[in-house]
């Protein structure tokens, strides 16, 4: 009877999934309460209760789970050796993981998910978007005009280490978006694996259960600022990752700190640059001369910092959030990224053209 009465929770607990699913999917208005009633108390309520602690309890969690699950998969593996003595103990393990991972859904739904249903910075700031940059004479200016952007604050960069770049990027925060009191308790944690991260190809992430953005506190220092402002956004209730990388620009740029404006700015390059390669890869080269030495050696290092972790781990990671993203409305998945050129465009022609800064996050 155990095993009946599971499959039936099971069972009711997916068709209220696969419910709310469908809800987000068509309805603006429930998207717009699940941001407004739903995510931002609770994550306003994770700020406050676990950015006081300066270890990262999601690092923890993730830690503790791994060995549950590798527990797990030992007895089952068990259990499949003595199949005729434990068919009934493997079904009802089998039933209560898949009921276990169903609650995880819902519980990383309450907290995080519902937020990959808003519509993107773009569309609610009101962006103009273009096709321009599927030209490759347009890529190559813009490619330009961020080398420019990179040569014009290079000489006024200044390192910083990660307690002053998250405290500054917490300040920039509050200035620079209309909803600055809600988030006054941003807070991003170095993470417990350190440069063990890098092996899987990550800088830092978000966790959706506990609503912390961890980073490696070890990152290049032209990379930290950046990075930081882009896990804040997580933090701040945009899921998608080139809606991310935008807002992080955003904030970067607006701010008067050459760190954080050159950080934003050597970053979308790289992505800007990636995108030209990808096309013509000698013409992406030739644009190296233009690039001042500091910047030069900024990428120097990030090839050797490359290089030195480079892994197996990373594909396997890479494969893994590729798909998650694609399950989250995320038809691009990794390579959403990217994205962030196009909006970074349309919004430096917008800044251009006279534009104040950003009035709401969505």
């Amino acid at each position: 009877m155990a095993h009946k009465r599971l499959l039936i929770v099971l069972v009711a607990t997916l068709i209220m999934l696969a419910i709310v699913q469908y809800i987000f999917a068509h309805s603006e208005v429930a998207v717009s309460f699940y941001g407004s009633y739903i995510f931002l108390p609770f994550q306003l309520l994770r700020n406050v209760s676990l950015g006081f602690i300066p270890v990262s309890i999601g690092d923890t969690i993730y830690i503790v789970l791994t060995i549950l699950i590798i527990s797990l998969i030992i007895k089952w593996i068990y259990y499949l050796i003595k199949l005729k003595l434990y068919r009934r103990p493997l079904l009802l393990s089998l039933y209560r993981t898949a009921l276990a991972v169903a609650i995880g859904y819902i519980l990383f739904f309450i907290g995080w998910g519902g937020n990959y249903s808003k519509p993107s910075i773009a569309k609610h700031w009101g962006l103009e978007m273009s096709q321009e940059l599927e030209d490759d004479s347009a890529l190559v200016k813009f490619d330009l005009y961020l080398i420019d952007k990179m040569n014009e604050y290079a000489p006024r960069y200044v390192e910083q280490k990660f307690k002053s770049v998250e405290k500054q990027s917490r300040d920039y925060y509050k200035q620079f978006s209309a909803t600055k009191d809600k988030y006054s308790s941003l807070k991003i944690k170095p993470s417990l694996f350190g440069n063990l991260l890098e092996y899987s190809g990550i800088q830092g992430y978000f966790n959706p259960f506990t609503g912390e953005g961890q980073i490696n506190k070890n990152l290049p220092d032209f990379l930290l600022p950046f990075t930081t402002c882009h896990e804040m956004a997580h933090q701040a209730g945009i899921a998608a990752e080139d809606d991310a990388n935008f807002l992080a620009f955003v904030v970067c740029t607006n701010s008067n700190d050459p760190a954080f404006i050159y950080s934003a700015y050597f970053n979308v390059w790289l992505y800007a640059n990636g995108k030209l390669r990808s096309r013509d890869s000698m013409l992406s080269k030739s644009l190296y001369k233009q690039i001042n030495p500091i910047t030069m050696e900024h990428i120097y290092t990030l090839r050797r910092r490359r290089e030195e972790f480079k892994s197996p781990l990373s594909k396997y990671s890479g494969y893994f959030y590729d798909n998650f993203l694609k399950l989250n409305k995320q038809e691009k998945g990794m390579e959403s990224y990217d994205d962030v050129v196009n909006t970074v465009y349309a919004w430096e022609q917008k800044r251009l053209r006279g534009s104040r800064s950003p009035e709401s996050i969505p």
